[in-house]
């Protein structure tokens, strides 16, 4: 991949060219701990600091820390949650499976 920057007077303009359709861009994630959330809340709002001042001073994403923040303000959640609900088909066909078995008796 090839990068190119041109600087005008008035804006930045980027030019990227890629050679190579089969690459990828891999990223690696890397989970936040209860402690380092914990202290991202505090930072946001004790410390009165922005989202993206909190995550750089903790060594977190920009946008992890947004969603970190979401959660807090959504569910008033700051620990990630041990189990993760399933979406599978299990409580989708609950009542169905029910409803058929009372049939045939």
């Amino acid at each position: 991949m090839d990068i190119a920057v041109e600087y005008d007077r008035h804006e930045v303009i980027i030019k990227i060219s890629i050679h190579d359709t089969r690459m990828k861009k891999t990223v690696k994630y890397f989970p936040v701990d209860n402690e380092r959330r914990h202290e991202l809340i505090r930072l946001i709002y004790e410390e009165k600091l922005s989202i993206r001042q909190a995550a750089i001073q903790i060594n977190i994403s920009y946008p992890t820390a947004k969603a970190i923040n979401r959660i807090y303000k959504q569910e008033d959640r700051v620990d990630k949650k041990k189990v993760r609900e399933r979406r599978g088909t299990s409580a989708k066909y609950s009542g169905f499976t029910e409803s058929v078995f009372s049939q045939n008796d």
